[in-house]
């Protein structure tokens, strides 16, 4: 076992990296989005939708139209494929009845 200097030390903000960081929100974000789902009982559509309109217009200001439409591209690339949580539960679901 090769012993660190910093094994079994809590990370301090300069120690993060910027991966780590961005790890930290989107788990904060997550936990965000419950409550205020849990709270106002609004559909999860609905709040998805207007995240997702923060999130663009956010990156945009930050990084510019340009580089945003790649970075959603590869974004999109990546999720184009995936089934929605209820088609993946039904596609888990045993069959009913009997042939």
């Amino acid at each position: 076992m090769i012993n660190r200097p910093d094994q079994g030390k809590a990370k301090t903000m300069t120690d993060k990296t910027r991966q780590d960081m961005a790890n930290e929100a989107a788990d904060m974000v997550a936990r965000m989005l419950a409550d205020f789902q849990a709270i106002t009982g609004y559909p999860p559509e609905c709040i998805a939708a207007g995240a997702h309109g923060q999130i663009v217009a956010t990156v945009t200001l930050l990084l510019g139209g340009p580089q945003a439409a790649v970075m959603f591209r590869q974004a999109a690339e990546r999720v184009e494929n995936l089934p929605s949580l209820h088609a993946a539960s039904l596609a888990m679901r045993p069959p009913a009845g009997r042939a």
